[in-house]
């Protein structure tokens, strides 16, 4: 059967704290039969210090995920072909997690944002270095996107 990428986080727990640093992110390319699952390769793709995490695809050839960037978390967009990163998204004081495409006809991004007094809630990112609370209000930690208008 076609070699499949399947793209996964995994997380290095510390000890007795809650705080979880240098965690990455992995990409795994398998090969899949009808009784064999068989591992192709297995590479860091984020090789960052600190915390990255709670990938999601943006697109065939890229992904998503909340990384460590000058000390704070931001959205980075990496590429899985030649391994860049960027951070295209409006960054914020506090933190961006759980980032995730809106819908394949749009390049804009939800993700869950943690703001300096402890509030998490729903913002939508726009490239042009906008964002805006999704439903104001709302206390969010995890959501996933169905398609652009569930979630």
């Amino acid at each position: 059967m076609k070699s499949s990428l399947l793209l996964f986080g995994l997380m290095l727990l510390s000890q007795l704290s809650w705080a979880q640093p240098n965690t990455e992110v992995y990409l795994l390319e398998y090969q899949q039969s009808e009784d064999d699952f068989k591992t192709i390769s297995l590479k860091n793709l984020s090789q960052n210090e600190g915390y990255d995490n709670q990938p999601s695809w943006f697109d065939n050839d890229h992904i998503l995920y909340g990384r460590t960037q000058n000390g704070a978390t931001e959205i980075a967009l990496q590429s899985t072909v030649d391994g860049s990163v960027s951070i295209p998204y409006q960054q914020t004081s506090g933190g961006e997690y759980s980032p995730q495409r809106l819908g394949a006809e749009q390049d804009d991004v939800l993700a869950v944002r943690l703001d300096t007094t402890g509030y998490q809630g729903l913002y939508r990112y726009d490239k042009n270095g906008s964002s805006d609370e999704l439903i104001p209000g709302l206390r969010m930690a995890y959501f996933t996107v169905i398609n652009p208008k569930d979630l």
